[in-house]
């Protein structure tokens, strides 16, 4: 089924729209950046890169990351020792972090929408996350993030293409 023209949300031009969309995704990603991997004040970076980080971190990186998909979901169900607002936020921040962007990329797509392209780039957006935490030992590397991410991702894809379908049958 292919979804409605998303410039139906936007009074302007194609052009304009593709631009304010393309602008909007790319603050998204700043944005998850910051809370991803910049979880820390701008003036920690500078001395942890020249005095702290060496090969060792990403030693110490592979060490800790999670390959085995659902462990850390599992852990977070199972665990009586987190609060269970630390997993709410954790476990809902990497699905909800992702939902702009399925939806914004959904809205970027040419006709006919293609949800698996929208997906793999959600899952690659994600997995450029988990490694530059790897890389620079801000962060763990963890297949579930990326799983949660993704899935994020699908629910804005698909959320977009509800909000879609709606305002099309209240215009006509």
């Amino acid at each position: 089924m292919a979804c409605p023209d998303w410039r139906i949300f936007i009074p302007m031009s194609t052009g304009q729209n593709r631009l304010l969309l393309k602008w909007l995704l790319g603050l998204c990603l700043v944005v998850l950046f910051k809370f991803i991997v910049l979880k820390r004040p701008l003036s920690y970076y500078p001395g942890y890169f020249l005095h702290t980080y060496s090969f060792a971190v990403i030693h110490k990186g592979w060490t800790t990351a999670n390959l085995v998909p659902f462990a850390t979901i599992d852990r977070f169900y199972n665990s009586r020792r987190l609060r269970t607002t630390y997993k709410v936020d954790n476990l809902g921040g990497n699905i909800f972090g992702f939902l702009p962007v399925g939806f914004l990329l959904m809205a970027l797509q040419r006709k006919p929408r293609k949800y698996l392209k929208v997906i793999a780039a959600v899952a690659l957006m994600s997995l450029f996350f988990e490694i530059t935490q790897l890389l620079t030992g801000l962060g763990a590397l963890d297949i579930d993030d990326v799983l949660l991410n993704t899935l994020g991702g699908m629910l804005g894809a698909i959320f977009f293409q509800l909000i879609a379908t709606l305002v099309v049958k209240r215009i006509h």
